[in-house]
């Protein structure tokens, strides 16, 4: 579930049960504070969800193709620079806009069609989209129009879990099978195992 915590009333609320559906507690999988102060949260079961300023009651958001009652896994919520949301999930990735009220589903080369399972979203510092999934990277533009997939035959060890930027804008990324760095200009990649210090593979 999920907890709050009031600093004025110096108490807790816990939210564990958003459809009062008896048997089922969600847990809270990822958390991000827009520009305007909502709080975002999604889930393993009960999708994406939002708190208004100030408000003690969550409001689902309905994202397009997902069923009202369906178990929807929501991954990763990040947001660009003109605000816009982008959700990454079991289902695929998604792009809202609060202020329009709107959202859609993002086509990923191959799984245009699909809906396919991603592990994270990352938004760099040239407000490209990187997103990952069982076995590959999709690099795609500011507008969801897609720039390059990245795959094993193209250097990619595992299964991508985590990418984060540095400050020579070098993508590092979290692998079930080692760490990776990954530049965007020479599009090569360099290896990190227990040899370089990694605690783990």
């Amino acid at each position: 579930g999920l907890s709050r915590y009031n600093e004025n009333k110096n108490e807790w609320k816990y939210y564990r049960d958003f459809f009062k559906r008896k048997g089922v507690i969600s847990n809270a999988l990822t958390l991000h504070q827009d520009q305007n102060e909502r709080i975002w949260f999604g889930c393993n079961f009960e999708g994406l969800w939002y708190f208004e300023p100030n408000q003690e009651t969550p409001i689902r958001w309905q994202l397009p193709d997902i069923e009202p009652n369906e178990r929807h896994y929501i991954t990763k919520i990040i947001e660009d620079k003109e605000q816009n949301l982008w959700i990454s999930s079991h289902s695929g990735l998604y792009k809202i806009n609060f202020k329009n009220k709107t959202s859609q589903k993002i086509p990923l080369g191959k799984y245009e069609t699909q809906k396919i399972a991603l592990n994270s979203v990352f938004i760099s510092a040239n407000q490209h989209i990187w997103v990952s999934g069982f076995d590959f990277i999709y690099e795609l533009d500011n507008k969801g129009k897609l720039i390059q997939e990245i795959d094993r035959s193209k250097g990619l060890k595992g299964q991508p879990y985590y990418i984060v930027e540095d400050e020579f804008n070098f993508l590092w990324i979290g692998t079930n099978n080692g760490l990776q760095t990954f530049s965007p200009g020479t599009k090569k990649f360099r290896d990190f195992w227990l040899e370089e210090g990694v605690l783990e593979n």
